[in-house]
């Protein structure tokens, strides 16, 4: 057989979302599982406390305190990947969960999320030296 005896077809399959180049064909399933979500909102909070850190001033290699205050589906994401967060943070103490409603001040920031959702951070150089936000 040649290329010119072959012919060949793509079909969708129901529940997925396909692309093709004419060579590779990719198929993802676009379904958001509370395990993605809860992945999804532990990435935003790191990205907010990145760039917290850099408005802050503090060093590449800086280690900090990081103290958290979140509700709902937030606060179950930073629950369950707080350890990752911890370390891709630079948190070595992990984080820190505060039950109350921080005022927002001087060493509390509060931050927006997608959805609507707001996470409120607190980060101190491990040094002891607080960080004016």
């Amino acid at each position: 057989l040649g290329p010119e005896d072959v012919h060949v077809e793509t079909e969708s399959v129901a529940g997925l979302e396909a692309a093709t180049d004419g060579r590779v064909t990719v198929g993802l399933d676009p379904e958001l599982t509370p395990e993605l979500v809860a992945e999804g909102l532990a990435r935003e909070v790191l990205n907010r406390v990145q760039n917290l850190r850099k408005e802050l001033g503090f060093a590449v290699g800086d280690r900090i305190r990081l103290a958290v205050h979140a509700t709902g589906d937030v606060a179950e994401a930073v629950r369950v990947h707080g350890d990752w967060i911890a370390e891709e943070a630079l948190a070595p103490g992990g984080v820190e969960w505060v039950a109350e409603a921080p005022t927002e001040g001087e060493e509390w920031r509060t931050v927006a999320l997608p959805g609507g959702r707001e996470v409120a951070l607190r980060l101190v150089r491990r040094d002891g030296e607080p960080a004016a936000c």
